[in-house]
């Protein structure tokens, strides 16, 4: 008996315990980590190296630990915005971990608050020989130093930090950098020059890439690293030229990267570059090299006071530049390059690589230049990109530049220019577009510029100046305006002496006003016909908006460029060529047009000459009808129907009609979504049923599906969602249920050991 009752009791608690659990989990009560939860560290400068970090209570205090600790996807490294760290952050994938493509590892700030303060890693004018990369034989990569630095790394995330690398003394003998990421070659290079032997050297290259970098929401300011042509000690001590290598965010040898959302200010040399390790590029400027990296994506950047370039993307394939603003490069105070030393520098621009885009940005205010100084270029070896959407204003250099060298099948197409050139003396100075070539590249070498609007400044002396080089031409549909009424000449060489220069090629299809822009710059075996000689009829060209890049949502407000867009019955109207035959076909297979600058779709047969297509004729909108049902809507809001509908209805109801208000004031609203919201207002008026929901009613109005067909909403809407009420999913029946059937298991358990006890008691 006393066997048997030991037995009872033990299966007792193993029924109440198997019920319990059944309970416990089905009501979801526990919530355990695994082992492979992703974790948060903490660092902060009242911390201490001795906890854990993994709680704001008890953080981590120094760098040194961070860099010390291997973490794993999903991990988050954060700082408190409330300290500064003085110091080098120096991680490398291979030693401090690697994310994945879905959970990258993460640095960034806490105690952030409304104002989004940021950590602050202050390099303190870092040089290279601090660096564990110092030594190695990478040419001039090894030279670089960052405040922060991220090496060899794959699925890494740097966010929401403040960075500055300022030496205070005045020595710029560093290639000196906010942020770094970079990736090293540590397989030789086979030896020769051939074909085979580049091809193979470019194989070890590309493999040595790293990807997944995201670099975004950082402020980087207040970088003082050498100037192009200053010398900076190698690794030996001997002087060697900086070079490009130097500034806010430098990124080498990387694929799949991302900086975005980022304010760089203050920095020199670059504000925002990447680069395929052009120091070590296998095969050298004029082989196979190029197309290294891929993917490079610069967006919602702002870029101000570069001593050298704003934005660079470099030997990328599918590059993209968007939505950004650079101000003022080529200006850092106190610059060497100020007074006459190396000033190649532009806005932004792309050199080797292929299929790049930069659509929507802004660049202006370019105070310095010498062959360079433009918004814009197509350097050596790109092909097959696209400027499209750009707004350059107020820089000294001109437009744009392009090289000769090997750049062939590239666009520029609906750009905005606008008193861009100072006024210099030299020809070599003054010009709005720069053609360098370095050989006779013809036609091949001179991209297409078609639906263009350039507002000729003062300022300017000469539309083109090239090298003497180029003989072909492919310039169409564009907008040349000189509202001033000077007339520069079209196209002279360096010198300022020698013309004609085009032989071939088309400039056709243009306005030119006043008509003596279009000299006589080309030969007869140029096509110019159909041109234009007229006033284009714009707005205030007087105005130059600024700042239209809103960082806050990464869009171009370009409702404010609204004083370039030629009038209704302006003689541009419908006055362009169909440009397809022209246009590369591996350009319209991978950056097909549908629209112009201000967003208005293209007649793509007769399309309006510069960047805008002409405004329509003004037709008159009727809005009684709607202006009598918005007075039903607001006398319906004094009665039952309205005052005893449900809080839903009544929310919808008031968003419609608050629409409604609008637009009855909204002077650019066309007839057809006058006509969609007198639509919309009835159907919420009907749907007032004066009356609170009750249980099994259709679904609560949403002002945004009423703007939506009758048929679609009552139909499709209703009838789904009553069949989801009436039934619902096996599944959540059964998890909706499992806490009952637990406590019933568990009672019937109990009843059935008791009378199973009875019943051994009476045997």
């Amino acid at each position: 008996m006393m066997k048997t009752s030991k037995t009872i009791r033990v299966g007792l608690l193993v029924l109440l315990a198997l019920s319990v659990g059944l309970f416990v989990a089905a009501s979801g009560k526990v919530n355990r980590l695994s082992a492979a939860e992703n974790r948060i560290f903490y660092i902060a400068n009242n911390g201490n190296d001795n906890n854990d970090g993994m709680s704001v209570d008890h953080p981590w205090r120094s760098l040194a630990k961070v860099m010390a600790t291997k973490f794993q996807p999903g991990d988050q490294i954060l700082f408190d915005a409330n300290g500064i760290w003085n110091g080098q952050l120096i991680l490398d994938g291979t030693k401090n971990g690697e994310g994945s493509a879905s959970e990258p590892i993460v640095i960034g700030s806490y105690h952030q608050g409304d104002v989004r303060k940021k950590a602050i890693i202050n390099g303190m004018g870092t040089t290279a020989n601090q660096s564990p990369y110092h030594h190695r034989n990478l040419s001039n990569i090894n030279l670089m130093t960052g405040a922060v630095e991220l090496w060899n790394a794959n699925h890494w995330t740097i966010s929401n930090i403040e960075v500055t690398n300022f030496s205070n003394d005045g020595n710029r003998q560093a290639m000196r950098i906010g942020i770094l990421v970079a990736s090293d070659i540590n397989v030789p290079y086979p030896s020769g020059t051939d074909a085979a032997s580049i091809q193979q050297k470019l194989a070890i290259f590309k493999a040595s890439h790293r990807t997944g970098i995201n670099i975004r929401n950082n402020n980087v300011h207040h970088v003082d690293g050498a100037y192009q042509s200053d010398p900076v000690p190698d690794q030996t001590g001997k002087m060697v030229p900086s070079g490009k290598n130097s500034g806010g965010i430098i990124i080498v040898g990387n694929t799949d990267v991302t900086a975005e959302n980022n304010v760089i200010t203050d920095v020199s040399n670059e504000g925002l570059r990447n680069d395929a390790n052009a120091s070590v590029l296998p095969g050298g400027w004029d082989q196979y090299s190029f197309r290294a990296s891929a993917h490079t994506a610069f967006r919602n950047n702002y870029i101000r006071n570069s001593a050298g370039d704003g934005i660079v993307i470099s030997s990328s394939e599918n590059g993209t530049a968007e939505y950004n603003t650079v101000e003022a490069a080529n200006s850092m105070p106190g610059s060497k390059n100020e007074s006459g030393a190396s000033k190649n520098f532009a806005g932004l621009w792309f050199m080797g690589g292929e299929y790049n885009l930069a659509q929507y940005n802004e660049v202006f205010g370019i105070p310095n230049h010498y062959l360079d100084g433009a918004a814009f270029d197509f350097d050596g070896f790109a092909s097959k990109g696209v400027y499209q959407y750009n707004y350059s204003h107020d820089n000294s250099g001109g437009f744009t530049l392009f090289m000769g060298d090997h750049q062939t099948d590239n666009v520029f197409r609906y750009n905005l220019s606008v008193n861009d050139v100072s006024d210099l003396p030299s020809p070599a100075l003054n010009h709005l577009i720069f053609v360098v070539s370095g050989k006779n590249d013809g036609i091949a070498g001179f991209p297409l510029f078609h639906n263009n609007t350039f507002i000729v400044g003062k300022a300017v002396k000469n539309l083109m100046v090239s090298n003497n080089g180029q003989t072909g031409i492919r310039f169409v549909n564009n907008l040349v305006y000189a509202p001033a009424g000077n007339t520069p000449k079209f196209v002279v060489n360096q010198a300022g002496n020698k013309r004609p220069l085009f032989a071939e090629g088309n400039l056709d299809h243009n306005l030119f006003y006043p008509q003596a822009l279009l000299d006589q710059s080309h030969t007869d075996a140029v096509d110019v016909s159909d041109n234009l000689f007229v006033d284009p009829q714009l707005g205030d060209v007087t105005a130059k908006p600024s700042g239209l890049i809103n960082h806050n949502t990464g869009s171009m407000s370009v409702e404010s460029l609204g004083s370039f867009i030629p009038i209704a019955g302006s003689p541009v109207a419908n006055a362009g060529r169909s440009v397809a035959e022209l246009t590369p076909a591996a350009i319209q297979a991978k950056f097909p047009i549908t629209q112009d600058f201000s967003g208005k779709p293209i007649n793509f047969e007769r399309p309006t000459i510069g960047a805008f297509e002409a405004t329509k004729p003004t037709i008159p909108v009727q809005k009684g009808e709607l202006k009598t049902v918005i007075d039903q809507a607001l006398a319906v809001k004094e009665k039952a129907k309205y005052l005893k509908a449900s809080s839903d209805n009544k929310a919808a109801f008031d968003q419609i009609l608050a629409k409604a208000q609008s637009l009855l004031t909204n002077q650019i609203a066309d007839q057809l979504t006058v006509n969609n919201m007198v639509s919309a207002l009835r159907r919420a008026l009907e749907a007032l049923d004066g009356k609170d929901d009750v249980p099994g009613t259709p679904n609560k109005p949403d002002p945004e599906k009423m703007m939506k067909s009758e048929t679609l909403v009552k139909k499709k809407q209703h009838s789904e969602t009553d069949q989801s009420k009436a039934f619902p999913k096996t599944g959540e029946m059964m998890m909706n249920s499992l806490p009952i059937i637990g406590l019933v298991a568990l009672i019937v358990c109990g009843f059935g050991v008791i009378g199973w006890r009875k019943y051994v008691a009476n045997k």
